[in-house]
């Protein structure tokens, strides 16, 4: 589940501005803004609370496997009769995603000037509708959705001043998806410079009936920051983690908590030099899991991350990778082939959920230089391999995995669309 931003997976849709919470992932876009640039209109739609149409992929049923392809994949052909898809409205653009079965949790990215939408989404999958749960208040833009259950969770925050500057304000929000309960979990204000904006946002996940966020720790200067794990909607504090450095994402299975960590240069953007970090209930003190770590799912006792070795400090990865590791040793090991085979350049936006562990693959051709990732693949921990999961329709660019489903979504087609298949229907071998 969830996309990077992520436990059980968090995962973003379009990607991110080398700032704080970006896209370190992919490619770089130099936008200023905290979400991803989608050059093409100035305010998002607005998706209907009625339902709209459910269809399924027009592919010939039943799953059949290609052989491994030059990036070192095994390729599945999903059977089109078990692809559920909803279709949202003209135009929109996601940011992040999480899912939990077939519910599945968005907010929407950016367009000119550049801002993050104020509505938090959720697409049911079975029902074919989708809705939109909240609308942040005027002047604030919803972020970073997490699911668990029948709860969404997510972050409202605005600047102080013009182009994300100066010090943010944020709430943290979360609400049943009936509606019948809605709490402020927690609030404050962020106020040392993160990245090449104003100050650096929260971070945050959602686990049952806990919910762990990550903010600045004005007594412990100049960098500190901690974690706090909650109930909710109780809020009562359970833990709290101290951390040397800003964090960068967060995600949280059961009581256990991993997340990255790593330095700011206002001057030069976000500084290339960030580590992977765990504090297990039972283990409470934080130990380093790897280096140059930077999107971080955690879920159903599976963690994922993804990693690459710099050659520069600055806010450019390349040739990221995606590992994973289980408690309660954390052993290392590589979910994806190594990149830079065939066309693929990098992998990123981990996610995982029962057992699994999923990411975008970004590949480049002659006739196709696109910022978007293009394939949806998955490492089957029972096999310890690596699988393209391939639809009628192209599958991307990013996609979620958790309650028994695989999720992704596509914003090549105009409208953009929101699939998933039941893992026991997609014909892994």
């Amino acid at each position: 589940m969830k996309l990077a931003m992520n436990g059980r997976g968090s995962v973003a849709i379009v990607l991110v501005a080398v700032v704080w919470l970006g896209g370190c992932g992919g490619p770089t876009v130099s936008a200023p803004d905290p979400s991803a640039p989608h050059p093409t209109r100035t305010t998002g739609p607005t998706v209907p609370t009625s339902t709209p149409t459910a269809t399924q992929s027009a592919a010939a049923s039943g799953a059949t496997e290609d052989p491994v392809t030059p990036e070192g994949y095994r390729r599945i052909i999903l059977p089109s009769t078990d692809v559920q898809t909803v279709t949202l409205v003209d135009h929109f653009r996601f940011h992040r995603i999480d899912s939990d079965g077939p519910l599945v949790v968005v907010d929407q990215g950016a367009r000119p000037p550049f801002t993050t939408g104020r509505s938090i989404y959720l697409v049911d999958l079975a029902a074919g509708t989708t809705s939109a749960l909240r609308e942040a208040p005027e002047g604030f833009r919803a972020w970073i959705p997490a699911i668990s259950g029948r709860r969404v969770a997510w972050i409202e925050w605005h600047y102080e001043g013009p182009d994300n500057s100066g010090a943010l304000e944020w709430h943290i929000i979360a609400t049943d998806i009936d509606g019948a309960s809605t709490w402020t979990v927690a609030s404050g204000v962020q106020r040392r410079a993160g990245a090449s904006f104003g100050a650096a946002w929260p971070a945050l996940d959602l686990d049952g009936d806990r919910l762990a966020y990550a903010i600045e720790d004005p007594a412990r200067a100049p960098s500190g920051w901690k974690i706090l794990v909650v109930s909710v909607p109780g809020g009562i504090v359970e833990r709290v983690i101290p951390t040397d450095l800003p964090v960068y994402d967060l995600a949280l299975d059961r009581a256990d908590v991993a997340w990255t960590e790593g330095r700011t240069d206002p001057g030069i953007g976000f500084t290339y030099d960030t580590r992977l970090m765990v504090s297990a209930a039972a283990q409470p003190a934080p130990r380093e899991i790897a280096r140059n770590a930077f999107e971080v799912a955690f879920g159903d006792g599976r963690l994922a991350w993804s990693q690459d070795a710099p050659t520069r400090v600055t806010g450019a990865a390349e040739g990221t990778r995606i590992w994973t590791a289980s408690p309660p040793d954390f052993r290392a090991e590589p979910a994806s082939p190594e990149p830079g085979h065939g066309t693929e350049q990098r992998q990123a936006y981990p996610a995982t959920g029962d057992g699994f562990v999923t990411w975008q693959s970004y590949r480049f051709s002659e006739t196709d230089v696109s910022v978007l990732g293009d394939r949806f693949c998955v490492w089957d921990p029972a096999r310890r391999t690596a699988f393209e999961l391939l639809d009628v329709r192209p599958v991307g660019p990013l996609g979620s995995v958790g309650g028994g489903w695989f999720v992704w979504l596509n914003e090549r087609l105009e409208p953009p669309t929101v699939s998933g298949i039941r893992i026991a229907d997609a014909g892994l071998p």
